[in-house]
C-alpha cells in the first residue's frame, strides 16, 4: 500500500537534500510519525531518493539502447538505399545499352 503520492517524495527528498530535517518534512504535510521508530522517516526519505537515482540510471541506460536501434536501424537503410541505388545504376546502364527503335 503506497500512501505518499509521487509529487511527495519528490518534494520530501528535495528539502531533505536542502537540510530540513525529515521528521519536519512530515509534520508540515500533517502526517503523524509520533509512533514511528526513531528514525523512520529518515529511512523512508533515503529509500526514495536511492529509487530516484536507480530510475534515473535506467533511464540514461534507456535512452543509450535506443540511440543504439535508432543508430543500427540507420545503418541497415543506408545499406538498403545503397542496394537501390547500384541497382537502379545497372539499370540504367542496361537500358542505354539497348538499340534505339527508328521512327517512322
Amino acid at each position: 500500500m503506497n500512501k505518499f503520492t509521487k509529487e511527495f517524495k519528490e518534494r520530501a527528498v528535495k528539502l531533505k537534500e536542502q537540510g530540513v530535517p525529515s521528521g519536519e518534512i512530515f509534520e508540515n504535510e500533517g502526517i503523524n510519525i509520533k509512533n514511528k521508530q526513531k528514525d523512520y522517516t529518515s529511512k523512508l526519505i533515503s529509500r526514495w531518493k536511492s529509487k530516484k537515482q536507480q530510475e534515473k540510471i535506467l533511464d540514461s541506460k534507456e535512452v543509450l539502447l535506443l540511440k543504439k536501434i535508432k543508430k543500427e536501424e540507420d545503418k541497415k537503410r543506408i545499406e538498403y538505399l545503397e542496394a537501390q541505388v547500384a541497382y537502379l545504376k545497372a539499370e540504367k546502364d542496361f537500358l542505354v545499352k539497348l538499340p534505339k527503335k527508328k521512327k517512322n
